[in-house]
């Protein structure tokens, strides 16, 4: 499993994918930091890449560009947990804890 990560989601999350064994790179490490939405939904796509993001409009490009090919968006939106207790409520594995913040 492939992962091409946005320029708005932390350099952290690539690294811990990269940890478990992922295949993960952030567009920042390949220079690409003002690359237009449009190349890297294409990009994503072209190399059967997860795309993560915190934009939600790649849908709708998807859509625009009429892109037919099988793709992934994944679009992940900030977390935060008021304690451990609703964490461990909510995620029983703990997996989670990695992706939320905890006041």
């Amino acid at each position: 499993m492939r992962f091409l990560s946005d320029m708005g989601i932390s350099p952290k999350t690539v690294t811990f994918l990269q940890n478990f064994g992922y295949d993960a790179i952030h567009l920042h490490e390949m220079g690409l930091d003002k690359l237009p939405d449009s190349d890297i939904l294409e990009k994503s796509v072209n190399e059967g890449s997860i795309l993560l993001t915190h934009d939600l409009d790649f849908g709708e490009l998807l859509s625009r560009k009429g892109i037919r090919r099988d793709c992934a968006i994944l679009s992940i939106l900030s977390i935060q947990v008021r304690s451990p207790v609703t964490l461990s409520a909510l995620d029983p594995s703990g997996f989670a804890k990695h992706f939320c913040s905890i006041p």
